[in-house]
């Protein structure tokens, strides 16, 4: 196995010889639509990385917390946890070994297993990105350094702004109101029930208010989550405004929120 750096006497080695032999192994053999699915996981990949190098490690717990990629979530749970590399690395190969993945599945759970341990590791982001980029293959390198370049607009209000749905107003209305407690809410929210209702609020409040009550590295996980869910019918929407309006109701009852 391919030995990156030492580090306290300690290999902190890369498992991409191992995933290439769990590749063999497993006789797999990816198709260009299956490699080019998983560009998303690196974009992913590296704006985890870039926040860990600006916030450090812990300011990835928020996103391991709401995380529903169960693979992923473990990567970050145990690097948070401030476990061994070796260990992480263990835990993640067994994982892929005991998993009856293919295709797409299985290439994505082998860049978020190298991903995470780079991210570890504290490589930098354009290191992160080569290296990702490669296991898919000369012909998406250069769609996964474009893919994975920083861009500011990601993160920023959409130019056109979006409105809230009229039955919407009063969700927002009461969350705006909390301040400060918001967080306090979402600590209680799934990350899937919030995501959805906020399909349903105005660009103002997602990029403004939400922003500020959670990290930027949370703020940017939820952003990419919803943007991958596409239009979410309304009815949805609301019914998952009304668990979150459901969960504050029991919270303020609870003592935990005072509503101003």
């Amino acid at each position: 196995m391919a030995k990156l750096f030492s580090r306290g006497g300690k290999s902190v080695g890369t498992i991409v010889m191992t995933m290439m032999e769990f590749i063999l192994r497993k006789d797999a053999h990816f198709t260009d639509e299956e490699r080019e699915k998983c560009l998303p996981t690196i974009s992913r990949l590296i704006a985890l990385a870039n926040s860990a190098r600006k916030e450090g490690v812990l300011a990835l717990d928020a996103v391991a917390k709401g995380e529903k990629n169960l693979f992923l979530k473990a990567g970050l749970e145990l690097i948070v946890d401030g476990r061994d590399p070796e260990m992480v690395k263990s835990v993640l190969q067994h994982l892929l070994l005991a998993g009856s993945y293919s295709g797409a599945d299985l290439l994505d759970r082998l860049l978020i297993a190298e991903g995470i341990l780079s991210v570890q590791i504290g490589e930098n982001p354009l290191s992160i990105t080569y290296k990702l980029g490669a296991m898919l293959g000369e012909r998406f390198l250069q769609q996964a350094l474009e893919s994975a370049a920083p861009k500011k607009a990601t993160s920023a209000p959409p130019k056109k702004e979006k409105a809230a749905l009229p039955e919407c107003t009063g969700f927002e209305n009461r969350l705006s109101r909390l301040g400060g407690s918001m967080a306090r809410l979402l600590e209680k929210t799934d990350k899937n029930v919030l995501e959805t209702a906020l399909h349903g609020c105005s660009s103002t409040f997602t990029y403004q208010r939400l922003r500020t009550v959670v990290s930027e590295s949370h703020f940017m996980s939820i952003i990419a989550d919803m943007a991958a869910m596409g239009q979410v019918p309304r009815e949805q929407v609301l019914t998952a405004q009304a668990q979150m309006l459901a969960t504050l109701d029991e919270m303020v009852e609870q003592g935990l929120i005072v509503e101003k």
